[in-house]
């Protein structure tokens, strides 16, 4: 439960740092009434907050840190939109100006992005199978071309 809830807070934007705010918060935003949880979950939060501190500033963060950093930051982010989702996408796949992604690639990804927000409770679920086709179909006209199946963000 505690687990659950902790994802759902991800989610929002306004999560409180204090102790007394953050109860307060769970206990309204996810319905939470169990005392004991609600404590679980700020002890894990304020541990998780004390660790960010402790690291050394100016530390050199590897490559691959930085990406795991940023598929990490990326499930956190909120579901921001059709058109912004497949923006950051394209955009973070492009390896030249203009190439673009595969629309079964952004699809895929964008559908298991989708899925996982809707896990959180952020976007209304929708049935697996048919999602991938949704997802197809909510991929702006302007980001599409008739020449090939790559889908590029419009300059």
């Amino acid at each position: 439960m505690v687990t659950t809830n902790l994802e759902k807070i991800v989610s929002f934007d306004n999560v409180p740092r204090k102790r007394n705010g953050f109860i307060n918060f769970v206990k309204n935003s996810c319905r939470v009434n169990d005392t004991r949880a609600v404590e679980s979950m700020w002890s894990y939060v304020e541990k998780a907050g004390n660790e960010g501190k402790e690291k050394p500033a100016g530390g050199d963060v590897s490559a691959k840190k930085s990406a795991a950093l940023t598929q990490t930051e990326n499930k956190k982010r909120r579901w921001s939109g059709w058109e912004k989702e497949c923006t950051l996408f394209v955009e973070a796949g492009e390896e030249g100006e203009g190439e673009g992604v595969h629309f079964e690639e952004l699809a895929k990804t964008l559908s298991t992005r989708y899925a996982e927000q809707a896990k959180a409770g952020c976007v209304k679920k929708r049935k697996v199978d048919t999602l991938s086709t949704f997802v197809l179909s909510q991929i702006p006209e302007n980001f599409l071309s008739d020449a090939d199946s790559q889908v590029r963000v419009p300059k």
